[in-house]
């Protein structure tokens, strides 16, 4: 071993490795007598290395003879002893940096992306591409279901700002540069912070969407938006302008609103709603159409009460069952609730049995895995405790023979042509005096009159209608309310049978029953029902 030491010693000559000279850590560290991190360390190393004068390898004297180009360093078979690097940092600071990762890399983690064999065009540029790519959210909430949000290579045209957006606004993850650096985690916001969340709107926007609102809410005419007067308002403003200027224009925007708040309503059921109930009912409106409107009722994960109008639109054919259950059919289908539907609530009306039978069978035919449709039919469908509450006054009122509404008319179209008309009930004659003041404008100044001499309120009573609950009792408080004024109008009005003692006690008796069935109604018509109460409420109903 000696002998190889010494070999190699003449084969360098008197070039002799020594140990090297330690760095001078508070010149590198700029002050600091910290060693410097190994990076640093390192790169400046070798530096000053290379451009040290005063190396730790001794070059030879100047008297020593010239080295032949044989016995060189460079023809040694030995390898020079050289520091050793760690693998993962670079020797020279001019070694290339590698590209950075692009700034939206982070997204991607986030979605499922799945490849489809779909033809599209990329707007920028106008190349055809073959194949479109399919990309959804792959959050999944605490209850298993994975986030329903999607787009695609041709929707999104390169574009991921809607991806982003998406992921802020709805989950709370932010890009790795924009989280918080404190250390404490931000508190997830829950489901009712997300859809409660006030949009920030331009005042013209603002404008917009309050002209729109205030269209639908008031029923305003489309052509109002046309009149002279109503354009000038805005002129005369600077700084703000009409939105619309033609009922055709508007017509567009409100279509583009609902659509826009449809789709919202979509993706908040498929957020926050796992099981979901609808009320329905059917009537006429004003202008003659049949209406079909649908609320849906449900609970968010935090347990939240939620209900929205769901469908509100003009029932097409007549209303049978069968009908009634194609309609609701579409819209489930159009809100992805098939498998949601857990109880139909409506009225005793007998379609409505028919209905919730023939929707079963339509999401049974219809449904990839029947197993997962809540939806039970008939053993599905509740029905309308304040409906119930409503047949039982009609059935009361129709035992005391108290008449309605048509007769009531009639009586009154008798009574104008001078014809003799027969004893009536309490009821039935104060139903007749309400009827016969509101059909004349002269009779309703005599009202006015009788109830100014008398220094009373002149209220008009409105009478009873068979399809507004309540409303029969509503007539009987306003009449017992005006017994005076009654009692001295009818005495100026002998075509009118007269209130004896007997049909004012009898009309007291009536109103405390039917006070009791209002206060029920009124209650269980609360903003949230609950169907525990309804034991309780037949167990009232049965002490009267």
């Amino acid at each position: 071993m000696a002998g190889n030491r010494g070999e190699l010693r003449q084969g360098y000559g008197d070039i002799m490795v020594t140990r090297r000279k330690r760095p001078n850590y508070f010149i590198l560290n700029d002050g600091s007598d910290d060693e410097a991190p190994p990076e640093d360390r390192i790169q400046e190393t070798v530096e000053s290395e290379a451009s040290e004068p005063n190396s730790s390898v001794n070059t030879p004297a100047a008297a020593e003879p010239e080295i032949l180009p044989s016995e060189s360093m460079s023809q040694t078979q030995v390898d020079p002893i050289l520091p050793s690097w760690p693998s993962s940092v670079p020797r020279l600071r001019s070694q290339k940096r590698a590209r950075p990762a692009p700034a939206t890399a982070w997204l991607w983690d986030h979605f499922n992306v799945t490849e489809v064999n779909r033809e599209w065009i990329v707007k920028r540029t106008g190349k055809r591409e073959l194949t479109d790519r399919d990309i959804r959210c792959a959050y999944i909430y605490k209850t298993g279901a994975q986030c329903s949000w999607k787009t695609s290579d041709s929707q999104r045209q390169t574009s991921t700002s809607n991806m982003k957006l998406h992921l802020e606004k709805l989950h709370s993850i932010f890009a790795p540069r924009s989280q918080d650096t404190s250390g404490i985690q931000k508190a997830q916001p829950s489901i009712a912070n997300l859809l409660t969340k006030k949009e920030a709107l331009s005042p013209q926007e603002l404008l917009e969407k309050n002209i729109l609102r205030w269209i639908i809410d008031d029923k305003q005419a489309f052509t109002t938006i046309e009149l002279p007067s109503f354009q000038q308002i805005f002129q005369d403003i600077p700084g703000i302008t009409l939105p619309f200027r033609s009922r055709s224009t508007l017509k567009r925007r409100l279509i583009d609103s609902f659509d826009t708040q449809r789709q919202q309503l979509k993706e908040e059921l498929a957020m926050s709603c796992k099981s979901i109930a609808l009320s329905v009912d059917i009537w006429t409106s004003k202008n003659q159409l049949p209406i079909l409107g649908v609320m849906g009722h449900w609970l968010t994960e935090d347990f939240l009460y939620k209900e929205r109008v769901l469908e509100f639109t003009e029932l097409q054919g007549i209303h049978s069952g069968e009908n009634v259950a194609t309609a609701i059919h579409t819209m489930l289908s159009e809100l992805d609730l098939q498998e949601k539907l857990i109880t139909i609530t409506g009225d005793n009306a007998g379609n409505n049995e028919t209905m919730v039978s023939e929707l079963f069978h339509g999401l049974q035919d219809t449904a990839v895995e029947k197993d997962k449709i809540q939806f039970e039919g008939l053993d599905s469908y509740v029905r309308c405790i304040a409906h119930i509450l409503n047949l039982i006054v009609k059935d009361i009122l129709r035992a005391l023979k108290s008449g309605n509404t048509k007769e009531a008319f009639a009586v009154c179209d008798d009574i104008q042509d001078g014809k003799s008309v027969p004893v009536q009930s309490a009821l039935a004659k104060l139903r007749i005096l309400t009827v016969w003041i509101n059909r004349s404008p002269q009779r309703r100044q005599s009202w006015k009159e009788v109830c100014k001499i008398m220094n009373l309120p002149g209220k008009y009573i409105e009478y009873d209608v068979e399809t507004r609950w309540n409303s029969t009792f509503r007539m009987l408080d306003d009449g017992l309310t005006a017994k005076a004024q009654i009692i001295r109008f009818v005495s100026f009005h002998p075509e009118l049978q007269s209130f004896t003692d007997n049909d004012w006690s009898r009309l007291s008796q009536i109103h405390q029953i039917l006070a009791k069935f209002n206060e029920l109604t009124l209650f269980v018509s609360e903003k949230r029902p609950q169907i525990s109460l309804t034991v309780p409420l037949y167990y009232d109903l049965h002490d009267l």
